[in-house]
């Protein structure tokens, strides 16, 4: 199948989608999938490139981050664009992937349940399902020998665009355990005095102190 991978995320090729998409198509022994190109849609100036371009594919494969528990909106601009030209997506196979910093599924469920709804009441495609992974934000930090056991499952995800089928309903349940963390695991997380280290790190970078102590919305 020529399959087409769009990368939803504002980071274009430094993001953690783009360190996934890898896990999913593998060239090796899987030459029945053909990734034809990786569309990056923070290139807001190639969208209209990009429609051209799905025209020839078979298949689809959406790769994003949850953005305030919806999509980017770069992403979703691709998607009000998809919708004027149905008719180059009409029929075809498409899978979703739905990565957040989030360590609970439940925080991108109701995204996971539109995305089905535009892809196959509105875009009268063939919708194969969605994928949560939560806790991605950690790639960055990690190396790939960390995470064996989501490349396996993500295995899966490959498997089922590599013989256009569904994705396997016990998916989700295998990579995130649970649609929410257990009150012990909550608990652990409260405490933990690392819990934070990534965000601190991440806004020192940026020239940025963060006061946990802060109360915006009060």
């Amino acid at each position: 199948m020529k399959l087409t991978v769009f990368n939803g995320s504002p980071r274009g090729k430094s993001s953690n989608s783009t360190r996934m998409i890898p896990w999913i198509i593998s060239s090796e022994g899987n030459n029945e999938t053909a990734m034809e190109e990786i569309c990056y849609l923070n290139k807001l100036s190639a969208h209209e490139n990009y429609l051209k371009k799905a025209q020839s594919a078979e298949g689809f494969l959406f790769v994003f981050p949850l953005y305030v528990d919806s999509m980017p909106g770069i992403t979703k601009s691709f998607f009000e664009l998809m919708e004027k030209h149905k008719v180059i997506f009409s029929g075809k196979p498409v899978y979703f992937i739905i990565h957040s910093g989030f360590p609970e599924m439940i925080q991108s469920k109701t995204l996971s349940r539109y995305l089905g709804y535009f892809s196959s009441k509105v875009m009268a495609m063939d919708y194969k399902g969605t994928v949560i992974i939560g806790g991605s934000e950690s790639l960055q930090m990690a190396p790939d020998g960390a995470y064996r056991k989501l490349q396996s499952h993500l295995k899966i995800v490959g498997n089922s665009i590599k013989n256009r089928e569904m994705i396997p309903d016990n998916t989700n349940l295998l990579i995130n355990k649970r649609d929410r963390l257990t009150a012990f695991q909550q608990f652990i997380f409260t405490i933990n005095p690392l819990k934070n280290f990534y965000w601190n790190y991440r806004a020192k970078q940026q020239g940025i102190k963060i006061d946990l102590t802060d109360q915006p919305y009060a």
